[in-house]
């Protein structure tokens, strides 16, 4: 994936808030995401705000075991120790999606407005990849630059 490629991503709301005051600028997953560093990520926050408010840009990815993204991250992931342990479970390795320039978006766009737009829209379970002619990502384009 060249860097001006774009995704969308959904994030559970309270995590999303934690961005956006900076206690959290390491996002996690259970399986690698395969985006190169300058990659736009456009954050979807889960119900109950359910709308993509925020976008952060793709310092790097790492991929490592568990253990190896606490103690390098710890600080910077907005989760407990109990609650990393529990998301990631029993795996080898898992995906940690450093981020830089994490900004609220001026006008968010709620899941209700995206789909009178594009009524066959679904948030992704994992991320989507945007092309610079996707239909959705030219409307996102559209509503924050109003």
């Amino acid at each position: 994936m060249s860097a001006n490629c774009e995704i969308l991503i959904s994030v559970r709301s309270e995590y999303v808030n934690k961005m956006l005051s900076g206690k959290k600028t390491v996002e996690l997953r259970r399986r690698q995401v395969h985006v190169t560093p300058g990659t736009r990520m456009w954050i979807y926050s889960k119900a109950p705000q359910a709308s993509i408010l925020a976008r952060a840009t793709v310092d790097s990815v790492v991929i490592a075991s568990p253990a190896s993204i606490w103690r390098k991250y710890r600080t910077r992931l907005g989760v407990t120790y109990q609650e990393f342990r529990a998301y990631f479970g029993s795996l080898e390795l898992g995906c940690a999606i450093l981020l830089k320039n994490i900004s609220k978006l001026r006008s968010e766009v709620t899941l209700a407005a995206f789909r009178r737009k594009i009524n066959s829209f679904h948030p992704p379970q994992f991320y989507l990849k945007l092309s610079s002619t996707d239909h959705r990502l030219v409307f996102l384009k559209a509503i924050i630059s109003t």
